[in-house]
């Protein structure tokens, strides 16, 4: 890191190292800026900047393990014969883990939570996902409209779709294909009037290509934004394979987001990046493909 220290960056190629070798850097950090000292020790460790841009990208490093840090912004007062000036300064605190050696990080550490206030936000990282028995109550957690999943290093991934889904896996591509191609009716829950948004798997593989060649460090999303009902889409695939059985309505759970649409603003800005595969021709890449496994 170089530079004016209010404008002071980590560099994104640092972003783009595994956990073995990224925990070196974050662990340099700490021996020149962070506090893990005195009563301290073992409970928790800070980190102090005045560039609002590193506190972020330490925030993010942090989670790059699985931790949440709680980030701080903070003024202290500077006087001199001419003028007294406020001066900002950002504090970056990680507490409750399980310890605290940064170079064992990477082979697992965990840590307590408390969120009880309305509006909190938990990262967590992913370290296992098992089959459950489903209810009929519950669909997902979600934000409507400000929900993403994190695909590796700063990519949120929308509804991506295409050939090798798996038929069984439970999100409604391989869910409707599959029924019109086994000349079943497409299950729609509620109206249909909620909406998504879906990003053939070639379009989201140039999208990252594109994050990890640019200078960007901060998350990006690779989505397709244009954006149709569910009954809309139940009723392209119905065409697109010549399924005469039609759409049946079943209740839909309450937790069912209405909305799905991606911004991909910063894609288009930053690298110029934007989906090119059409839905339709997707479709049929995707039909072709389950044709031959059922």
């Amino acid at each position: 890191m170089h530079g004016v220290s209010a404008e002071k960056r980590i560099p994104a190629w640092i972003f783009q190292l595994p956990l073995s070798r990224f925990k070196y850097f974050l662990e340099g950090y700490r021996v020149g800026d962070g506090t893990h000292s005195g009563d301290k020790i073992g409970k928790e460790l800070t980190f102090v900047t005045v560039s609002k841009g590193l506190a972020q990208d330490l925030v993010y490093s942090l989670l790059r393990f699985g931790i949440v840090a709680s980030l701080g912004r903070y003024e202290t007062w500077i006087s001199n014969q001419e003028a007294k000036k406020r001066y900002p300064f950002y504090n970056i605190n990680v507490a409750q883990v399980s310890n605290f050696d940064i170079l064992t990080w990477d082979v697992g550490v965990s840590q307590s939570l408390n969120a009880t206030r309305f509006g909190d936000l938990v990262w967590a990282q992913i370290k296992a996902i098992e089959p459950i028995e489903p209810t009929e109550y519950v669909y997902d957690f979600s934000v409507p409209g400000h929900e993403n999943f994190v695909a590796g290093t700063g990519i949120f991934a929308h509804n991506t779709y295409g050939p090798r889904n798996a038929l069984d896996d439970g999100r409604v591509v391989p869910n409707f294909v599959g029924q019109a191609l086994r000349g079943e009716p497409l299950t729609v829950h509620g109206d249909g009037m909620q909406t998504r948004s879906f990003c053939y798997v070639s379009d989201l593989v140039e999208g990252i290509a594109r994050l990890l060649m640019s200078d960007e460090k901060m998350p990006v999303n690779i989505g397709n934004p244009n954006e149709m009902t569910i009954k809309t889409f139940a009723e392209r695939i119905n065409a697109l394979t010549d399924n005469k059985a039609g759409i049946v309505f079943t209740r839909r759970p309450v937790d069912d987001p209405s909305r799905r649409n991606p911004d991909i603003s910063k894609a288009r800005r930053l690298f110029g990046w934007e989906p090119q595969v059409s839905l339709d021709d997707g479709l049929r890449e995707t039909i072709a493909y389950f044709r031959k496994k059922i």
